[in-house]
């Protein structure tokens, strides 16, 4: 699980460089790779392919795969033509669509795993999270652009999934914790 939870910081973090300034055009270059975070959570989902069937499905592979080929589009995309473009930005949105559903996956293998052993750890708290999270983004994105006069409320949006990111982060850790905790006795 711990390869879960490095995946997902590598995934949700994003430390950005400005490379190359062009016209009105920022070239980033992300200094925690997306497509990293992507291939540990799919390691992840191998490593626990055991204990749900969330983790071993074929539709699980298929995203995985898919986020991780999305990732090297969206860093390469990042760095070389930069996020000036609509079709650029509507390519983030489809990414995040897959980051998310990865994140759900891995939150009913969580659940899976927490009814399996009976580990009473409150696993429905990520879908829950999750939800709050993807309202939030969705909520910044459309606030961005339809209305851009309000881009301070778009921005509170974000750092707000940032905040319920880390709680999701969090809760995988503890959620851990007690797995470790039950494998041990």
């Amino acid at each position: 699980m711990k390869l879960l939870i490095i995946g997902l910081l590598f995934i949700n973090i994003n430390i950005t460089v400005d490379v190359n300034q062009v016209v009105s055009t920022y070239h980033y270059l992300n200094l925690v790779p997306t497509f990293v975070g992507c291939l540990l959570v799919s390691l992840g989902c191998r490593s626990l392919a055991k204990e749900s069937l969330w983790f071993r499905s074929t539709k699980t592979k298929i995203v995985n795969l898919v986020s991780l080929i999305l990732a090297l589009a969206e860093n390469a995309i990042m760095l070389y033509i930069g996020d000036d473009y609509l079709w650029v930005q509507l390519f983030y949105v489809v990414c995040s669509f897959f980051y998310y559903y990865q994140m759900y996956i891995i939150s009913r293998g969580i659940i899976d795993m927490d009814e399996g052993y009976a580990l009473n750890t409150n696993a429905r708290f990520l879908l829950t999270l999750l939800i709050i999270m993807v309202v939030f983004e969705a909520s910044s994105y459309i606030i961005a652009y339809l209305l851009p006069k309000f881009g301070i409320i778009a921005y509170f949006f974000t750092v707000g999934v940032v905040f319920i990111i880390c709680l999701f982060v969090g809760k995988l850790y503890l959620i851990n914790k007690e797995y470790k905790k039950y494998l041990a006795e």
